[in-house]
């Protein structure tokens, strides 16, 4: 703690209160020593040992593959240590006894490597490239280069993935072979399509299917260089549409300052809302007010057109998931049905959701089930009014069921459910009782 820094807490303090809090810094800092000692055993147990989920070089899968090949040593870099051991190659599929391979020197080798789309590289360097031939009317070539990397996420082909050093090299390979321009990359499904692979050797090409991988990635390869290129364009004439900030002025670098003077202060490691948990105590709701949602009416939504309804349904994981003919169990409105328009997010939505409901018959008293987002809103709003009213006491699952929330909802197609406000009364009135005898 700077001089400085330490004058300022004591013209803030009282003085009874700054004695404690000297004393309280001082418990911190021998505490932490403490824990950078454990810390440090820690590491040399795990050194000498492992740690469950990394696979080390003297661990026991390592050890295995390594007896296997009959090699005289473990070589592996961090990638291969990251991952598992029931790890694959998303490329060849290839397990990790599959892929390890025997080194010039005898050794088993395990190595992994991330894998990129080097147009993430052009896209550093293209203002440079277009320097020479487009005058620079831009305020600054930092500003155009800001603009531009803006764009990675949308211009990439894929993510960084991690693949086996034989994918990686197999790919470097396929894009000699056809000619490939520097900044164009296969994607990992389109590099497992060319492979001809065997377990434990460098992978062989298929020549022939490689070309017509090529053939067809190259177009959008060709299209969006032309894309980043105009892009470019468009920042050396200074029509670029991003404006930069101030560094400092950023969101990020605002809770970064507020972070760095609660760690000043000893705070440190309280989280990244720490601000508002320790100085902003957030209001608790009315009970005049948690009884609202009997009241108030849904929001008018219109039907979905049927072009709608496929751009939302299709490749929808949840949607596809159910059965043609599911219903929920508790509104009865089809899949199709249960598709609304969101007032918030501004677009037609499919949401349902899996919650506890009270059986009979189950082992606990409940079962699981999927239902409508509307239905699961109704119950949400129960229990909240409930927690209320009972003064925050724990409402368990199994207090109101599927007929109790069909008692009180209105359901529509394409819509929030309306409530019947009289009904939703007596089922708020008739649970009330048995959170006070629970």
């Amino acid at each position: 703690m700077s001089d400085d820094y330490s004058q300022r807490v004591i013209d803030l303090l009282p003085e009874d209160v700054l004695k404690r809090y000297f004393e309280i810094r001082q418990l911190i800092s021998v505490r932490r020593e403490e824990l950078s000692n454990l810390r440090f055993e820690l590491i040399e147990i795990a050194r000498a040992y492992g740690i469950p989920g990394i696979d080390n070089p003297t661990s026991g899968s390592n050890e295995r593959i390594r007896r296997a090949l009959n090699g005289c040593a473990v070589e592996i870099n961090s990638n291969w240590a990251s991952v598992g051991e029931d790890w694959s190659c998303p490329c060849c599929r290839r397990t990790k006894p599959e892929c390890a391979r025997l080194g010039s020197k005898g050794q088993m080798i395990g190595k992994l490597v991330a894998h990129h789309d080097h147009i993430e590289d052009f896209m550093s360097v293209v203002l440079g490239e277009l320097s020479k031939d487009v005058s620079i009317e831009a305020l600054s070539a930092g500003d155009a280069l800001s603009f531009i990397r803006r764009g990675v996420p949308l211009f990439t082909r894929f993510d960084r993935v991690v693949i086996c050093e034989d994918c990686n090299n197999a790919e470097s390979t396929g894009k000699r072979l056809v000619g490939a321009d520097r900044y164009f990359t296969f994607t990992p499904k389109e590099i497992a399509a060319f492979l001809r692979m065997s377990p434990n050797t460098a992978h062989s090409l298929d020549e022939s299917a490689l070309g017509e991988i090529y053939a067809s990635a190259q177009r959008h390869y060709d299209l969006r260089i032309a894309a980043i290129k105009k892009l470019a364009e468009r920042a050396f004439k200074g029509t670029a549409w991003y404006e930069p900030v101030e560094f400092g002025d950023r969101e990020e670098q605002v809770d970064r300052r507020a972070q760095l003077a609660l760690k000043l202060f000893g705070l440190d490691d309280v989280g990244l809302r720490a601000v508002r948990d320790i100085f902003l105590t957030t209001e608790k709701i009315a009970a005049e007010h948690a009884s609202a949602w009997r009241t108030k009416k849904s929001v008018p939504s219109r039907a979905p057109s049927e072009q709608e309804i496929e751009f939302v349904t299709r490749g929808n994981v949840k949607f596809e998931s159910l059965p043609e003919g599911w219903r929920c169990p508790c509104c009865m409105r089809s899949k199709r049905d249960v598709i609304r328009w969101s007032h918030n997010s501004k677009k037609f939505m499919f949401v349902v959701v899996t919650r506890k409901v009270p059986e009979a018959t189950a082992r606990f008293g409940t079962r699981q089930i999927t239902l409508c987002d509307a239905c699961n809103h109704i119950f949400q709003e129960v229990y909240k009014e409930l927690r209320v009213a009972s003064g925050n006491v724990s409402v368990p699952d199994d207090l109101i069921d599927l007929d109790d929330v069909r008692a009180v909802i209105a359901p529509a197609a394409h819509s929030l459910h309306d409530v019947k406000s009289d009904a939703a009364q007596m089922l708020v009135s008739k649970c009330l009782p048995l959170l006070e005898v629970e």
